[in-house]
């Protein structure tokens, strides 16, 4: 007869393995899902954030003194001069095919394909820069007045091409005939070329 103090070994019985979830796989797409439209939607909130609206025109500041050079830039040498020298990369995506589309009287219109990727959808995005040449300290400049997305803003991004044009700009008068000092006092804008006028001192 056993005693009732006796104590039997305990019979292990195994737990019962959690039932594996099938849900789980989908837990990561979506989260790669979610995390993948945060990385993409990241250029579209800096540019509502950085974008910015139109930047005001500036008076042109003809300087004094008789015409004595006249330099006319083409729109076809207008168009290689930014497609070799501006710098787009603070528009997010790739540009290309850019173009002069309109050239009027104190504006010049830029064109450009931005293509950008999000989830690996490709989208295709029209960039549109405007231009305003001015004369000022005896050189013309280009001014950024207004840039756009598909009709996003992003005149702020963009204002950065000025310096980079306007280098490119000031090295023309490097053409010039030697031994004169060249002031530009006027600008204009044709349909087809930007006009140019110096004067000149012997030096």
């Amino acid at each position: 007869m056993d005693s009732p103090n006796q104590t039997f070994p305990r019979q292990w019985t195994p737990s019962p393995s959690p039932a594996r979830s099938v849900r789980r796989p989908w837990g990561y797409i979506g989260a790669a899902l979610v995390l993948g439209i945060i990385v993409g939607a990241v250029p579209f909130l800096l540019i509502f954030l950085l974008g910015g609206g139109d930047r005001p025109t500036l008076s042109s500041s003809p300087s004094s003194g008789k015409e004595a050079v006249v330099v006319q830039l083409s729109k076809t040498f207008l168009t290689q001069l930014i497609q070799k020298k501006a710098d787009f990369t603070g528009v997010p995506g790739t540009v290309s095919n850019i173009q002069i589309t309109k050239m009027q009287q104190d504006s010049i219109t830029v064109t450009a394909d931005d293509q950008m990727s999000v989830l690996g959808i490709s989208t295709t995005k029209q960039f549109t820069l405007v231009l305003q040449p001015v004369v000022s300290n005896c050189a013309m400049r280009m001014h950024v007045l207004h840039a756009d997305l598909q009709g996003v803003p992003v005149t702020n991004i963009a204002a950065s091409f000025e310096n980079q044009i306007n280098q490119q700009l000031s090295q023309s008068n490097s053409a010039l005939p030697a031994g004169f000092t060249y002031c530009a006092i006027r600008v204009r804008t044709e349909a087809q070329a930007l006009i140019v006028s110096y004067s000149a001192t012997p030096q």
